[in-house]
C-alpha cells in the first residue's frame, strides 16, 4: 500500500487486492440474506432504482429519507407493470440502503474497521465521517447496467474533492458480469460538475428531487474495464468517471459500498438528497466505538396524558419523548431517577456523579 495515495491522486481509483478474508465476505453474505429473508414486502413500496430515467427519484421520499433507515430497491426487470415482483424477492433486488453501516451489526463491524481505517489514513483524511452505505446486487441475467456518472453528482461536498468512495467485491467482479470500468485521471477534470442532483425543498405536492445543470457525455472509448477479485475492494474518488454493463451472464456480482466524507474543513451541501437527521450524525470512520443515536418508528409512540398529581414510574431503557408545547397552557412537572443500589455499579463515565461531600441518599432510609 506504499503507493496507494500517488496512484489513487493519478488515476482516481485504486484496486486493493485480499481487504477481506473468505470468512469476512461470508459473513457479509449471511447478514444480507437474513436482511432479505426478514424483510416484509407489504412494507415496502416496489421501488426501483434506475439510473436510465432521470425522474425515477423525483417524488420519492422512501428514497429521500432512507439516510437512517435499511430500505430496498428493486431492479425494473423484477417488477410486472402491475406491481407484481416476476422472480423471488432474493432475486428481485438491486441494492439495499442506506443506513447498513450503523443499523446492521456485521456490515458495522466491516466498515469501521482498522483495514478501513488504514486505507484512508494512507490517503491523508483526518476526520473522515461514512455518509452512506449500500448493498449492490447486479442480479444474474437482469442486474442493470449503471451509465457513466461521478458520485459527486449525488453527493456534493466542498471543497468538492472531499469525497471518496469504497466498493468491496462481495463476489468476483468479471467484465462478463458487470464490473466497473474507469476513465483514468477523468477526476482531474471538473468543467461538468454543474450537473447535480438535488432536493427542490418543495412543499406544495411537487418533486421532491431533480437533476440540475447540463448532462456530460463522456467518450466510451476511453474506459477500461477493472475486474477485482472477492473480498478486494477498490478506492474511488468522488469526482472519477465510472460505470458498470447490465449482468448478462449467471453469476450474481454482489458488491457493498460506502462513501466517506472529509469533514474536516468542509461543507455538506444542504441540497444534497442525503441529509443528517435530528438522531443521527454521520459517524466518524475511525472513532468507530462511538455510540450512533439509535432511530426509532415514530409511528409506534403512544400519547400518555395524565392528571395533575399523577405520576408516570418509567423503566430506565423504555424509549419515550415529547413534544414541544405549542399550547397556553404550562405543564410543569417534578421528576427523580432511582438506581437500585444493590449488586449496581454506578458508570464513572456518567455526566453525574457522587462528590467527597455528597453521596446518593437511600430513598427508604431518609
Amino acid at each position: 500500500m506504499s503507493d496507494l495515495r500517488q496512484n489513487f491522486e493519478r488515476d482516481g481509483f485504486v484496486v486493493i487486492e485480499n481487504v477481506f478474508n473468505d470468512q469476512e465476505i461470508e459473513e457479509m453474505k449471511g447478514a444480507i440474506g437474513k436482511i432479505v429473508e426478514d424483510m416484509n414486502l407489504a412494507e415496502h413500496p416496489k421501488s426501483v432504482f434506475s439510473t436510465y430515467d432521470e425522474d425515477k427519484h423525483a417524488a420519492d421520499s422512501y428514497f429521500l429519507n432512507s439516510s437512517d433507515k435499511i430500505r430496498f430497491f428493486f431492479e425494473e426487470g423484477a417488477v410486472d407493470k402491475d406491481g407484481e415482483l416476476t422472480v423471488p424477492k432474493d432475486k428481485a433486488l438491486n441494492k439495499i440502503g442506506h443506513g447498513l453501516h450503523f443499523l446492521d451489526p456485521t456490515f458495522k463491524k466491516m466498515t469501521f474497521n482498522s483495514k478501513i481505517q488504514k486505507i484512508f489514513e494512507g490517503i491523508g483524511y483526518q476526520e473522515p465521517e461514512v455518509v452512506q452505505s449500500m448493498y449492490i446486487f447486479k442480479q444474474p441475467k437482469i442486474g442493470g447496467a449503471v451509465t457513466d456518472h461521478v458520485d459527486s453528482t449525488f453527493l456534493r461536498v466542498n471543497p468538492i474533492d472531499h469525497l471518496t468512495g469504497v466498493w468491496i467485491a462481495i463476489d468476483e467482479a468479471s467484465v462478463e458480469n458487470g464490473c466497473l470500468s474507469f476513465i483514468p485521471g477523468s477526476h482531474k477534470d471538473t468543467s461538468t460538475s454543474d450537473y447535480r442532483f438535488v432536493r427542490t425543498h418543495d412543499t406544495t405536492g411537487g418533486p421532491l428531487l431533480k437533476f440540475i445543470g447540463t448532462r456530460p457525455t463522456y467518450d466510451q472509448s476511453k474506459f477500461q474495464h477493472v475486474p477485482i477479485s472477492k473480498g478486494s475492494l477498490i478506492l474511488i474518488h468522488g469526482l472519477v468517471v465510472h460505470k458498470s454493463e447490465a449482468n448478462t451472464s449467471d453469476k450474481s456480482r454482489h458488491a457493498y459500498t460506502i462513501h466517506v466524507m472529509e469533514k474536516q474543513n468542509t461543507e455538506w451541501s444542504k441540497d444534497n438528497w442525503l441529509q443528517e437527521t435530528e438522531q443521527y450524525k454521520f459517524p466518524n470512520l475511525y472513532k468507530h466505538d462511538r455510540l450512533i443515536p439509535p432511530t426509532y418508528d415514530q409511528s409506534k409512540f403512544q400519547h400518555v396524558p395524565i392528571s395533575k398529581g399523577s405520576l408516570i414510574l418509567i423503566h430506565g431503557l423504555v424509549v419515550h419523548k415529547s413534544e414541544a408545547n405549542t399550547s397556553d397552557n404550562s405543564r410543569h412537572a417534578y421528576a427523580i431517577h432511582v438506581m437500585e443500589k444493590r449488586n449496581t455499579k454506578w458508570s464513572e463515565d456518567n455526566f453525574l456523579q457522587e462528590t467527597e461531600n455528597y453521596k446518593f441518599p437511600n430513598l427508604y432510609n431518609q
